[in-house]
């Protein structure tokens, strides 16, 4: 599904389809959002990519055994659309932390992933509730560039 460039991209994430995504957040702990962003807008936030002063860190994944690549934490202000989205998602930021599972997910320029993150996660086992970790991340880069936006809610500032 393409994002409707006439529509808000705060318009966009209400009309996506939550009941579905209710159902597979409760039961994978993450599921997919399509047409949030368009692709003027992926490239638009692709490209400050390399402007470094626009973001406050850089991550190197792989000497903190993530995986391979980087990833960056905008500065504040963050930019307008960065700001938009995290207030149109952010009622989903009090998502109940429930991950049954490991879950890959691949998702197509223009989409979102919801995902619920925590330092543990309530897991059901055969002797009742205990507690296990949260892990998360994009799918492996198979050919060319990937940038991916998060979007951060615990350093939110109004």
């Amino acid at each position: 599904m393409s994002a409707d460039p006439q529509l808000a991209p705060a318009d966009r994430v209400a009309a996506a389809d939550w009941d579905a995504i209710t159902e597979q957040m409760n039961e994978l702990g993450c599921a997919p959002v399509p047409g949030i962003l368009t692709v003027e807008e992926c490239r638009s936030l692709s490209a400050l990519y390399p402007q470094v002063e626009r973001f406050r860190s850089t991550v190197d994944m792989q000497r903190v055994r993530f995986g391979s690549g980087q990833y960056r934490y905008f500065a504040h202000p963050v930019p307008d659309l960065v700001a938009r989205l995290r207030e149109a998602f952010s009622p989903l930021e009090q998502w109940p932390r429930a991950r049954s599972r490991s879950a890959a997910n691949v998702i197509r320029q223009r989409d979102a992933l919801v995902l619920t993150t925590s330092e543990r996660r309530p897991v059901l086992s055969s002797r009742g509730w205990s507690t296990g970790p949260i892990t998360h991340g994009v799918s492996v880069v198979r050919s060319e560039v990937r940038h991916a936006l998060g979007l951060v809610f615990h350093d939110a500032q109004p």
